[in-house]
């Protein structure tokens, strides 16, 4: 079951839980790499939208990860720790250039990207969010990168992000 809660909602009457009907694992997932590492979960019902629940877009085109680079990109996931109680929290990542990140990552890909998370070290899976503001206020949601590595101090290795934009298809 998916569980919609969070610290922030679970007072809320707000909360849901959905069945999942189906995982639908990339075709080229590899469980020794960290390519193609996505999955699109359907869900058993539609979600209905709401000031609390907002549809989460794709980016409209792929150039590369150039087009995010220097950007603070909101991170929202779990923090890494206690596994039986972890928190949902939202932290920020400046997102590197392709070249650092060829670097540090020589076996890197074009639908990768890298980066440096500030505010809280979370667990492998948590979601990169673009936001577009309209009139001072959020418009869209995007769905930018994945975590699928974190920092490596030995390495001064950057956090490692698959792009969404590569599979819009």
């Amino acid at each position: 079951m998916f569980d919609t809660s969070s610290d922030c909602a679970q007072a809320s009457v707000h909360s849901r839980m959905f069945k999942i009907e189906k995982i639908i694992v990339h075709p080229d997932y590899k469980n020794n790499t960290l390519g193609d590492d996505l999955a699109v979960v359907r869900l058993d019902r539609e979600v209905p939208f709401s000031a609390f629940v907002q549809p989460m877009c794709m980016p409209h085109s792929w150039e590369g990860p150039a087009n995010f680079v220097a950007a603070y990109v909101d991170l929202i996931g779990y923090e890494m720790g206690n596994k039986k109680r972890s928190r949902l929290i939202k932290a920020y990542e400046h997102i590197s250039d392709p070249q650092s990140c060829l670097l540090r990552y020589p076996e890197i890909s074009q639908r990768q990207m890298c980066g440096y998370i500030k505010g809280a070290e979370l667990q492998p899976g948590s979601p990169l969010i673009g936001v577009r503001v309209y009139k001072g206020l959020p418009a869209n949601y995007y769905l930018i990168g994945n975590l699928v590595g974190g920092y490596d101090p030995s390495l001064s290795a950057p956090y490692l992000f698959i792009s969404i934009a590569p599979y819009r298809n």
